[in-house]
């Protein structure tokens, strides 16, 4: 499947997208509207242009149809946690407001080189993210480029949870340490405590869409490239070798 344009060479198309390359401010992020997932003029002025050896903190990746507060959030925790560590905000590449609204299509056939440029990726894992077939592309992308173990250590994967379904996780995951105290769970998980990463796990293309069905139908036509059974499997083997990690 042809990377390029109709009108631009992929070599010119890929050269531009590495100049091009900006990121949103987390103190500029913060305040965004996360319900809202159009995008116009004032959203990419949000981003700026990274500065010299400059390079993104996170690509986020995520569905605009998980609940908006839930969200936002799970950012604020990554981003409080990443000033204890760091000192500084972090920033991140976000699609509506790092991508030319004017050039959209040639901004998303370079989704690699957004992808690569970032050190890491949050994943934000909704109720509707196994459900989106860009989410699923974006994850698959990081695996393509990187090798596995390179990519599983660049992946953070944070399961947006209401309070309630914390709670009931906490209180899971308090009486299997009660039933296992021999046993070391990572990342606070353990069997049946999170239906959102064993949906990630169990990952079928035939669940996934987009929303235009014109994009659709070309993303479907790369991943048929791929070979669906390949890209299901790397979704799956991604979410385990994380949550094991």
């Amino acid at each position: 499947v042809s990377l390029g344009s109709q009108h631009v060479p992929a070599s010119e198309l890929l050269d531009n997208a590495v100049v091009n390359l900006r990121c949103i401010d987390w103190l500029k992020m913060e305040t965004m509207d996360f319900a809202d997932h159009s995008a116009d003029v004032n959203s990419y002025a949000l981003s700026r242009p990274l500065k010299h050896h400059e390079q993104i903190d996170f690509f986020m990746s995520h569905s605009w149809h998980d609940d908006p507060e839930i969200k936002k959030a799970a950012l604020v925790e990554v981003a409080r946690e990443f000033y204890e560590s760091h000192h500084r905000w972090p920033t991140f590449w976000l699609d509506k407001v790092c991508i030319d609204q004017d050039n959209i299509g040639d901004g998303l056939k370079v989704l690699p080189v957004y992808v690569m440029a970032c050190k890491e990726m949050l994943v934000l894992c909704g109720p509707t993210y196994t459900k989106r077939l860009w989410c699923a592309w974006e994850l698959f992308t990081l695996f393509s480029f990187s090798s596995f173990k390179q990519a599983v250590s660049r992946v953070h994967i944070t399961v947006l949870l209401t309070q309630k379904e914390r709670e009931k996780k906490q209180k899971m995951m308090t009486a299997y340490a009660r039933e296992h105290p021999d046993e070391v769970f990572r990342r606070g998980t353990i069997p049946g405590s999170d239906p959102l990463m064993d949906s990630l796990m169990k990952f079928r293309v035939s669940d996934a869409h987009c929303y235009d069905p014109n994009e659709e139908a070309k993303l479907r036509s790369v991943i048929a490239a791929v070979g669906e059974s390949r890209f299901e499997q790397s979704i799956r083997a991604a979410a385990k070798a994380v949550l094991s990690s």
